[in-house]
């Protein structure tokens, strides 16, 4: 999904074969929360600046809006996934440090289930009841639900699942994720927050405000990372000097480029690029 596609919010699940996807696979990025799982094979997987091996029948969740991609693919592999919009997922009250942990672009690599039934059949149930009417739908979000949760779990061994995110009003969802549209759908050119708020109805203040409490990041925070998720897709995939990516990626100006690129990757756009072309 390209960025120009960011209004096709919604619900979708897909399978398809992934080493027919190697070479054709570009960087890309989308708005969703995505559930995915191997069949018969692995792959290699581009996320962001880094890269992961995932094996067959590993559940594996992630936001989408960190740019990913496809390098490599075992032979016969197939991908089963599910996206979700992120909207959906707020009403779930999952501890804010998983939450934080997704937006912040942590990918969740799940142990291998068998019981009750493999996630591989999970997700492809989810595809056939994907057919049906309402009731079906509703049935697939209770169950996307109740895994989602079983992952939580999972991965909160070792946290404090003390620190829930309070029950938000439908109004107060409907602004946020109205507030993470007009970001990811404008990142790329010169937004204030004024504008931003303005987008979901709200006040300045009271946008950052309610940003912060649903995701634990300012708009800024946000805003940046997305920026420097852009840029590093920019220095793997073109020859654009510093000034061209800072302009592409919504910084401006190459020193504003840098500053943040170093603050947030530890690193210097040039080293990225050198280092990664190394991969």
């Amino acid at each position: 999904m390209k960025p120009d596609d960011l209004e096709n919010y919604g619900l979708s699940v897909f399978s398809w074969d992934v080493e027919l996807k190697v070479g054709r696979d570009l960087m890309h990025y989308h708005p969703e929360i995505e559930i995915m799982i191997l069949e018969h094979a692995g792959v290699r997987l581009r996320y962001g600046d880094e890269v992961h091996e995932i094996e067959p029948d590993h559940l594996v969740l992630f936001w989408g809006m960190r740019e990913h991609q496809v390098v490599a693919a075992g032979t016969g592999a197939i991908s089963h996934g599910f996206r979700l919009p992120i909207a959906w997922v707020l009403p779930w009250n999952l501890p804010r440090p998983f939450f934080n942990d997704l937006l912040r672009g942590k990918m969740m690599v799940c142990e291998v289930r068998s019981e009750p039934c493999s996630d591989i059949d999970l997700i492809k149930s989810w595809k056939n009841l994907l057919e049906g009417g309402l009731l079906e739908k509703e049935a697939i979000l209770l169950q996307v639900r109740a895994r989602v949760l079983q992952v939580v779990a999972e991965f909160s061994k070792n946290k404090s699942n003390g620190n829930k995110q309070r029950n938000l009003p439908a109004s107060a969802i409907a602004r946020f994720e109205k507030l993470t549209r007009t970001i990811t759908g404008n990142y790329m050119r010169p937004i204030h927050g004024a504008e931003i708020a303005a987008s979901a109805g709200m006040h300045h203040s009271s946008a950052m405000r309610l940003f912060r409490q649903v995701s634990g990041l300012s708009i800024h925070e946000f805003m940046t990372s997305l920026r420097v998720e852009h840029a590093k897709q920019l220095l793997l995939t073109s020859d654009l000097t510093m000034e061209g990516i800072a302009g592409q990626s919504g910084f401006g100006s190459p020193p504003r480029l840098y500053a943040a690129f170093s603050k947030f990757s530890k690193q210097t756009p040039g080293n990225y690029r050198s280092t990664m072309a190394k991969i």
